[in-house]
């Protein structure tokens, strides 16, 4: 009877193994298929980045449609997006004054592969139109183009509604700042003081968050990636002039809310000072932008 019983308890052993064996085989699967859906994930976000460029850039160019075609490819692929992975149409749905562009790769996919996931096709698309410049397809509510510059946002109850980029360094300081969305720099994120909030995704290579209170999100240690985008300072420059919202030298807006729905062009430094700062228009200055 106990020989029996030995040998139950050894053929149930070997069986729980089998099963242990292939559930932890199953869980690995998802676990790779995670991370590799995370990492389509921002390489959608990049290529979305590089189609919004590619759009504004061709849409500079129209009424000549094949030079806004060029252009925009010229700009896809300054972010990445060979030329044969670029659609570019103008006019699109019959009107010469937009310009429609999408871009396409192709993702290979790593961990996942032990699931028999091999690769996946990613799309992105962006329509601009060029009828003055109150707005476009570009997605980031803050953008900082310069690659030397740190884009710098303080003061106090201060709530941005979009997403934030910078090219190079990013540093948010002060008390209830909030920023409604993501966050990313090609080189660091400094986040310091009390109540600070990223609802979104921090991303860049380092991140730094000092204070108290802090609220932030999911956080990617890894580069954003470096936008390339056009100049097209010159065209606000002339919306703003015939709007008459061109300053020439420093200029500082104020108030409890601030809503900017035409092009803004400073000759000088611009400071703005409020707790809603919001709008589709364009602001450029030829100096500093202080929040």
């Amino acid at each position: 009877m106990w020989r029996k019983l030995i040998k139950r308890l050894q053929v149930e052993s070997g069986q729980a193994m089998v099963i242990l064996a292939i559930t932890a085989v199953a869980l690995c699967g998802f676990g790779a298929l995670a991370i590799d859906i995370g990492r389509v994930a921002l390489e959608k976000s990049s290529l979305q980045d590089a189609a919004d460029a590619a759009a504004l850039a061709g849409a500079l160019q129209l009424p000549t449609a094949a030079s806004a075609r060029s252009t925009a490819i010229e700009y896809g692929g300054k972010n990445g997006v060979s030329a044969a992975n670029i659609t570019v149409t103008t006019p699109y749905k019959g009107d010469s004054t937009k310009v429609e562009v999408v871009c396409t790769r192709n993702i290979s996919y790593t961990l996942a592969r032990v699931l028999g996931y091999k690769e996946t096709d990613i799309t992105a698309r962006a329509v601009a139109q060029k009828a003055g410049m109150a707005g476009g397809p570009f997605g980031y509510t803050v953008f900082s183009g310069s690659d030397t510059a740190t884009l710098s946002i303080g003061g106090s109850s201060l709530t941005i509604k979009g997403d934030v980029h910078a090219n190079y360094k990013f540093a948010m300081s002060g008390a209830s700042q909030k920023i409604t969305g993501n966050a990313g720099a090609v080189s660091e994120i400094n986040l310091f003081g009390s109540s600070l909030t990223v609802t979104g995704t921090c991303q860049a290579p380092s991140i730094v968050i000092n204070g108290s209170a802090m609220n932030i999100g999911k956080k990617v240690y890894s580069a954003a990636p470096l936008i390339e985008m056009p100049d097209f300072s010159d065209q606000i420059k002339e919306a703003a002039i015939s709007g008459s919202t061109y300053y020439n030298g420093n200029k500082s807006f104020s108030g409890s809310s601030i809503n900017v729905d035409t092009p803004i062009y400073v000759n000088g430094n611009l400071s703005v000072n409020g707790s809603s700062f919001s709008g589709q228009g364009m602001v450029v200055a030829t100096g500093n932008i202080t929040f």
